[in-house]
Parts: C-alpha cells; structure tokens; sequence
C-alpha cells in the first residue's frame, strides 16, 4: 500500500514539470530562430578552397664527372732535344776563373719501365734511365784573356723509381740512383774537365689538370758527389754538394703519344783543400745549369 502510494506521487510530479521544460526549450528556440531567413548574413564564414593535389617529382638525375685518365704507364719512351747553358766559376786565394757557355743543344733519350701489374708496392717499382750527348764551346775568362775552347757535355742517369697515387688526379713519384755529368774541353791552360758523379734522391709529383694535360714539378738532391781524376785540378780533397729542381708540362697528342716541355735549373758547389794542378789553393767552384727541354713520348 505505501509503495503504490509513493509511486503515485512520483508520476504526478513528473507530469508537473514536463510543461515547465517544453516552455524552457520554447525560450531557447524560437520558431523565428528556426526560419532560414533569420540568419545573419554577417555570422556566414568562407573557407578557402583546397590546394589542388600534387604528385611530388623526382629528384633531377646526377651526372657524374668522367674519370680522368690514369696515365702512369707500365713502359714510357722518349727522345727529344734540351738546350742547356753553363756558368763555371773558380773562386781561390790566387785567382778568380770564369767559364761560360753559349745555349747549346743536346739530344737525349730516355725509358721508365713498372714491370710489375700487380696491386701494392711491388707494382709500383720501377726503373727509369736517360742519356743525353751535346757539344758545344766554352768561353775562358782569365783576367781579361778570353778563349774559346770546344767542350763535350755527357750524362748519363739510372735510377729506382716508386710511384704512388695520392688521388685521382695527383700522382707522387720518388726515385734513387746514380747520375753521372761529364764536361770534358779541349786543351787549355786553365781547365780541362769536370766529372759529377752522384747520388741522386729525388721527388717529382704529376698533377692531372685535364683529360689531355699534366703538370710536373720536381726537386732533385745530389748528397754524395765524387769529381774523380777532375778533383786534382784544383784540389787535393773535395766536399760536393748539388741540387735542381723543375717545372714542365706534358700534353697527350693523340693514343699513347705525348708532348714535353720544361724548365730545369741545376747547381754544384765543390770546396777544395790543397794546391791542385792548376796551381790554385783553396779553391771553391760553383757550377750552374739552365735547361729548356722539349720532347716526345709514347706511353705504352
């Protein structure tokens, strides 16, 4: 009996309140507010329209340099001529000699040879060799007398060469060997002959500037030096020392043919103790080279 009653009471109260929440929803939404035209044109937004779709593109190919040619060669020849010019001069406590040279020419050939093909140190040994023969005339000064006198010029090289590729277009070259320089003039009161036999340590580097042409540098010492039987002409005893250094271009022709150009510049300076056959005493030498070579090549 109470609970019928209880819920009696709950269904009229909530009959009561269904019209007070119809009237709240008729004060929210007006039948105005619901009309199409009662929108404000103002409170209208515009929205931008899509950016049309795109595809992305590939990255653009890259091309790739074509590789320069490696021109380090198991077996080079040459042959070519090389005009040179000499300045002698004899400084003692008895007398001052000047000896000098026109530009003469001389004819010369050369080979490098890297037997080896394979891969590490082993391929990059070689052996290189060189002769050049020339004849020309000496001017003598000797106190305001000048004479002029025949003179054959000799040299003869042969030498150890390793060989190293620091990049793709920079090669370095080392060698070792003996190199002999042999001036011999026709008789005269003064001076007869000079004879440089060397030991030669050497580096030279080859830059590949194009498909076609290379650039060569190089800086030669001479550390050990005998003059032989030419020592007795001013001295008893001696100390040598020499030097060169050059600069020179080589420009492929076509195949395995080149083209040489350069510049050398080369120095003796001998000390002697003693009175020599010349009749000099403590006399001091220094012997200077200029070379302009100009030859070709065919590397096989």
């Amino acid at each position: 009996m109470g609970s019928k009653l209880v819920a009696s009471v709950a269904a009229i109260a909530l009959l009561g309140l269904a019209p007070v929440a119809q009237a709240q929803d008729e004060d929210l939404f007006g039948e105005d507010d619901l009309r199409p035209d009662a929108v404000d044109p103002d409170d209208t937004v515009e929205l931008e329209p899509l950016a049309p779709r795109t595809t992305p593109k590939d990255p653009p190919a890259q091309t790739l340099a074509a590789p320069i040619p490696q021109r380090a060669s198991p077996l080079t020849l040459n042959a070519g001529v090389t005009l040179r010019q000499r300045s002698f001069t004899v400084d003692s406590v008895d007398a001052n000699l000047d000896f000098s040279s026109s530009l003469y020419p001389t004819i010369g050939i050369g080979a490098a040879v890297f037997p080896f093909s394979t891969e590490g140190w082993l391929g990059s040994l070689g052996l290189e060799a060189s002769f050049a023969r020339g004849i020309d005339t000496t001017t003598i000064d000797e106190g305001g007398v000048i004479r002029k006198v025949p003179t054959r010029h000799s040299e003869i090289g042969a030498a150890l060469v390793t060989r190293h590729r620091v990049t793709d277009t920079f090669l370095i070259e080392g060698h070792t060997g003996l190199f002999l320089l042999d001036f011999v003039l026709a008789d005269n009161p003064f001076y007869s002959s000079t004879t440089y036999r060397a030991w030669l340590l050497s580096t030279k580097g080859v830059y590949t500037a194009s498909s076609w042409l290379d650039v060569t540098g190089g800086l030669e010492l001479y550390p050990l030096v005998s003059l032989g039987a030419s020592e007795a002409e001013f001295g008893q005893d001696s100390s040598t020392f020499g030097a060169s250094a050059s600069l020179a271009l080589e420009a492929d022709i076509a195949g395995g043919l080149y083209a040489h150009g350069g510049y050398q510049l080369t120095a003796f300076s001998s000390t002697f103790t003693g009175r020599g056959a010349r009749g000099l005493e403590s006399a001091v030498t220094t012997d200077v080279f200029h070379s302009i070579s100009a030859w070709a090549g065919y590397r096989f």
